[in-house]
């Protein structure tokens, strides 16, 4: 079976890395200067389940705002530039 390439775009906030995974075309569509919303991994703390949220503004020197829970707190905002990105087989 054939695995295709995504990007994985992680930010770090205490205690852990958050990421989300991307199509190769919905980041070329960011580094294009287009918005995109899209949910992450989630991730689990101190025995509880969280949702992540991902609003990218678009260009690679834009604003990224990272949001979890229920009430939308913001875990990250920042620069895309500023996360760690990389193409994996997924």
């Amino acid at each position: 079976m054939k695995k295709n390439k995504k990007i994985r775009i992680s930010v770090y906030w205490p205690d852990d890395t958050k990421s989300v995974i991307l199509t190769q075309k919905e980041y070329q569509s960011i580094l294009d200067g287009n918005p995109l919303d899209k949910d992450g991994e989630g991730y689990c703390y101190d025995g509880e389940d969280f949702e992540d949220s991902w609003s990218f503004e678009g260009g690679l020197d834009s604003n990224l705002i990272v949001k979890y829970g229920d009430d939308g707190c913001v875990g990250f905002e920042g620069n895309l530039s500023d996360c760690e990105i990389e193409e994996i087989e997924y």
